[in-house]
């Protein structure tokens, strides 16, 4: 991620945007997740849900990953529904 540093995320709370804290060092992000074809196949909730870990605690919004209202897997499942895939019963987590 590039020229991230000072921009605020925007996020629907409610269905209503509100903005979120940004990256106040950091300009760029990168990181590694080591995975294979088979996990990507079999649970890509998992590799999802890391993504959002690593991402949400570079940009200064670490209080995502243990929120329990806007937890990254409530934010997966919004965006099943969002994309319209039919929401899982279970996600598949690390």
């Amino acid at each position: 991620m590039l020229g991230m540093r000072g921009v605020n995320w925007i996020f629907f709370q409610d269905n209503f945007p509100e903005s979120g804290p940004c990256s106040e060092l950091d300009d760029t992000i990168t990181f590694e997740l080591e995975t294979n074809t088979e996990e990507l196949t079999l649970d890509p909730d998992r590799v999802c849900l890391n993504v959002l870990r690593y991402v949400f605690f570079a940009t200064n919004w670490d209080q995502q990953i243990s929120s329990s209202t806007d937890s990254p897997e409530r934010l997966l499942r919004a965006a099943y529904s969002f994309n319209q895939w039919g929401e899982p019963k279970k996600l598949q987590s690390p």
